[in-house]
């Protein structure tokens, strides 16, 4: 302070950033002897502190920012922290279009000596994301890319050399986030040395990226420590207004000792050009819907017809553009919208700007010229029901409800939209296009037809996780025929594919598959490898079981053969004597992966036995179906509408029964009410009730199989706990 008072800089210029020797090592030293479970288990296991070792550094940084007036910090960290990832503060200087993000790369430093280098971490990452978003809530901020964005942090990104081993160690992922949120210049310190370098790369949407990153020397080091360097700085100079205008120039300066003075080298002057993609002025911008999201974004209204596309960065900024071309439709316009399906933003609830959008279209143009394709990876009917039961294990086995809250806020959203659109879903590989960038499930499409010879095409960038992270607009002469044509082309192509599936049709799919996993039984952690443990310790049943199998196969000819509900593929190994090709269908995830590890040549089906389009391309030839250790007892004896009426264990036999050839046999083998064997452990007590109950008696057996169409039925000597059936067809 006394420097900035010398200088007669106000206080409110004053950055503050941690470094290494701001840390109390003798805090973390008492506080890990307090709780020694903070230090991990393994040798690299980074520990987890606390925010004792900062309070000294937290003291001064609370004296500089809560006594000046007009305080240019929008946050700061608190005096009292728990954690070394919430030592970070946001600076905004309005007037000179300045924001500075101070970070604290010493989230690991400590007494130890094996913690002493640079770290980041995503989780100060995340906290600094939600402060931003308040901030540009705050100031009315659709984006931050306008402005000049600087990042302050202590450790270098490398290290000059390999006998240095202080430099951050998570440089890449700190670097993903500076492209991500368009940083133009990032200052560090620590190694005492001045160099400029710009670290190019791409952010989560592909789009070029670039930095300046300037590392300055020590300003007060004394002369011994300072063998072989000196004192130095870097004098950081930003000019020009508006895009591809300013100027970051990087000048160091060092100390003389002989002339006791600052002496800065002109020669080794460093400049960098800001925002090299401008705009221009014209009145094309409102015609083509974009003028409000322009004139918040850059305080003006600027053209796109320059000849080049136009990128709006943000969320906010590419949804207001959206809401503003549905705006513009009139009667003799049409809209073709592409989106994905497993996106993020379709599991959360709809914003509500983009309700508004939506509906602005209402009663303008017919339904049958507002058109949206949703994509889904792989087969439609596949995709749900992977979903659903990926959300259902999540929900099951950890109690999280992250994935189930998506699935069925998709649904509401889908209805939602079904009212405006007419709405199909495919496949995303049936989406056949030769442009260069455009993938279908990691970008989206609008193709604005206004009115004829007026079209507008936005192709919205999406990150790993869903969320939109711009919009490329190109239009008037930014957008040439041919391109149009592509796109246009490429969704009706899509549109009219003989697997798009009505969005009506998927809801009930979806519906199904919904009330299918809440219906089915739930098992234990980690119950495949626990049963496959089992059934691998010669259990009586299961031998039985297996002699009684062997005994009646010895008779026939097997040519194919197909397990249902093959879990760990018990029978799938037992009966590679008896027959030439097995093939098998489960409908559980776990199952799958499995499967495919253990047996990666075997035809495996992820489906539901009980519902007919899950096998429509299993063939109806086989000479052998077998469905054992009472997997029947999972089809439920009430009768459902998703079954045509009929209970699932009906639905299951007549698809099996129907799957067989002409000389073929069902085996089913079911659990006895009466007892209980210790191969039902891998399902928790409440299932194991519920199978149980749900296990048919000999009669129910016989009356299932005449209402499946069955042939003959005829019960086979029992096993002790389990009963063994053979069903002919008819």
């Amino acid at each position: 302070m006394k420097i900035a008072d010398r200088l007669e800089i106000d206080h409110s210029r004053i950055i503050l950033c941690p470094g290494n020797h701001d840390v109390d090592r003798f805090a973390t030293e008492a506080y890990e002897s307090k709780f020694p479970k903070c230090i991990g288990e393994k040798p690299w296991d980074p520990p987890k502190w606390g925010g004792d070792q900062f309070q000294a550094y937290l003291k001064v940084a609370d004296e500089i920012y809560s006594k000046r007036s007009g305080s240019s910090v929008f946050y700061r960290p608190p005096v009292s922290v728990q954690s070394p990832s919430d030592i970070f503060s946001l600076h905004y200087y309005p007037d000179d279009q300045l924001v500075v993000y101070s970070l604290s790369s010493c989230v690991f430093e400590s007494h130890r000596e094996q913690d002493r280098f640079g770290y980041v971490g995503k989780e100060q990452l995340d906290k600094l994301d939600e402060v931003i978003k308040a901030f540009k809530e705050k100031h009315g901020l659709l984006s931050l890319h306008p402005l000049i964005q600087v990042v302050v942090v202590h450790h270098p990104f490398f290290a000059p050399d390999d006998r240095d081993p202080s430099a951050l160690r998570d440089p890449f992922m700190f670097m993903n986030w500076l492209w991500h949120h368009g940083i133009h210049l990032v200052l560090h310190g620590h190694q005492h040395y001045t160099r400029t370098v710009v670290i190019h790369g791409r952010d989560a949407g592909n789009a070029p990226r670039a930095f300046v990153c300037a590392g300055a020397g020590s300003v007060g080091a004394r002369p011994q420590e300072m063998i072989d360097r000196r004192n130095a700085l870097n004098l950081v100079r930003f000019s020009g207004r508006g895009f591809g205008t300013r100027q970051v120039t990087v000048r160091p300066g060092e100390f003389v000792r002989a002339s006791q003075s600052w002496r800065y080298h002109r020669s080794e002057e460093w400049h960098y050009t800001l925002d090299s993609s401008g705009l221009d002025s014209s009145t094309e911008v409102k015609r083509l819907g974009l003028s409000k999201a322009l004139e918040r974004l850059h305080k003006t209204q600027e053209s796109i017809l320059r000849g080049e596309p136009v990128t709006l960065e943000g969320a906010d900024a590419a949804f207001e553009s959206y809401g503003e071309a549905m705006q513009k439709m009139t009667k003799t316009g049409e809209l073709r919208v592409t989106s994905t399906l497993g996106s993020q933003f379709w599991g959360e609830k709809l914003k509500l700007q983009i309700q508004q959008a939506n509906m602005a279209v209402k009663g303008k143009v017919g339904k049958e010229k507002i058109r949206r394709i949703f994509f889904t990876l792989g087969d439609s009917q596949e995709y749900i029901r992977k979903r659903t039961q990926l959300a259902d294990n999540e929900r099951k086995l950890s109690n999280n409800d992250t994935e189930w809250t998506k699935l069925t806020q998709t649904k509401v959203n889908l209805n939602f939209l079904a009212q405006e659109f007419e709405m199909k879903v495919l496949d995303c590989h049936q989406f056949k296009i030769a442009v260069d960038g455009f993938d279908p499930m990691r970008d989206e499409l609008a193709i604005y037809d206004f009115e004829p010879g007026e079209t507008r095409i936005d192709l919205f960038k999406l990150d790993d996780y869903g969320q939109v992270l711009n919009v490329v607009v190109r239009a008037g002469q930014s957008l040439e025929d041919a391109f149009r044509r592509e796109f246009v082309d490429a969704f009706d192509r899509a549109w009219n594919h003989f697997e798009a599936m009505d969005v009506k049709r998927y809801l009930e799919l979806a519906e199904d598959e919904i009330q299918r996993v809440q219906s089915a039984i739930g098992y234990t952690t980690n119950w495949l490898h626990a049963f496959d443990k089992l059934v691998s310790q010669n259990d009586k049943t299961l031998t039985a079981e297996s002699d009684a199998v062997a005994q009646y196969l010895q008779q026939r000819q097997i040519q194919n053969h197909l397990d249902v509900g093959v879990c760990t593929g018990r029978y799938i190994d037992l009966l590679k004597t008896f027959v030439s090709n097995s093939a098998a269908i489960d409908i559980d995830c776990d199952v799958e992966n499995f499967i495919r590890g253990r047996f990666p040549k075997l035809n495996f089906k992820l489906g539901d036995i009980r519902d007919a389009r899950d096998i429509r391309d299993m063939g109806q030839d086989y000479d052998l179906i077998t469905c054992m250790l009472g997997t029947c007892c999972h089809f439920g004896l009430k009768e459902e509408h998703r079954y045509g009426g009929q209970s699932g264990l009906v639905a299951g036999l007549r698809n099996m029964v129907g799957m067989l050839s002409k000389e073929g046999v069902l085996l089913l083998s079911v659990w006895q009410k009466r007892n209980a064997n210790r191969l039902l452990e891998i399902y928790t007590p409440k299932e194991v009730d519920r199978l149980l109950r749900d296990s048919p008696s000999e009669q129910t057996i016989y009356n299932a199989a005449q209402e499946a169409g069955a042939g003959n039925v005829r019960k086979l000597a029992g096993t002790g706990q389990l009963d063994l059936y053979t069903i002919e067809r008819q």
